[in-house]
């Protein structure tokens, strides 16, 4: 009997969304519901830290999570733990769905598609900028914990921070991912023999190289070459 309550609970804590598919918008097909993960006690808010362990400020918004390129399910409510690397939805106060992340492909937050590379051997979401046959530019997010140090003259200590930092990675396909700065020697490396049409496509078209939207473009025109 003992045997049995305990395999019902664990049965409990692990809920499946979305074993039917519903209606079709632009050509995907949308599950009528969510997906795999479980339920779980959420954090306790640690009042000596200042900030926060999550990469969205706020957990409402238009989320889009797709299992392969053609199929998603919608939520309203959705964040992701850096420093956990944990992908949940807020269900209360004190609990919270984390999902699966072997069953997610790649996430949409708006027009923004937030995808999970392997950064120096570890599984990172990331920020996709960029990304073709031939390379693909992402921007990855760091947390650091900043400890307060006791300030000898007021015999103060201020609290502890979060701080993140984002960090742009850029790979050719088949390659690692090398960090890179967005800064025009540093980018203009990376094209080899090319660098030179590139330069000059950047220098008429007056496209800076510390800008994401506009090395997209300038990535872009690389990739017609």
């Amino acid at each position: 009997m003992k045997k049995f309550v305990c395999f019902f609970l664990l049965t409990l804590s692990t809920f499946v969304f979305g074993q039917n598919f519903g209606t079709k918008e632009g050509g995907f097909q949308q599950f009528e519901s969510g997906g795999s993960g479980m339920w779980v006690k959420g954090s306790t808010i640690d009042n000596t830290i200042e900030g926060s362990s999550y990469l969205f400020e706020e957990w409402d918004g238009v989320f889009k999570i797709f299992t392969d390129e053609m199929k998603y399910y919608p939520t309203h409510n959705l964040n992701y733990n850096i420093r956990s690397k944990v992908l949940e939805s807020k269900i209360s106060k004190d609990s919270v769905f984390q999902y699966d992340l072997k069953t997610i492909s790649f996430i949409k937050r708006g027009e923004e598609k937030y995808v999970f590379y392997t950064i120096q051997e570890k599984k990172e979401l990331c920020l996709e900028l960029y990304s073709s046959n031939k390379i693909v530019f992402i921007k990855d997010f760091k947390l650091f914990l900043i400890n307060g140090t006791l300030n000898p003259l007021t015999q103060e200590k201020p609290k502890s921070r979060y701080e993140k930092k984002q960090v742009y990675f850029f790979k050719v396909i088949n390659n690692e991912f090398h960090e890179i700065y967005l800064k025009k020697k540093s980018i203009l490396k990376l094209f080899g023999d090319k660098s030179k049409l590139v330069d000059k496509y950047a220098s008429d078209s007056n496209l800076k190289f510390s800008s994401e939207k506009d090395l997209c473009e300038i990535f872009k025109y690389y990739d017609s070459l």
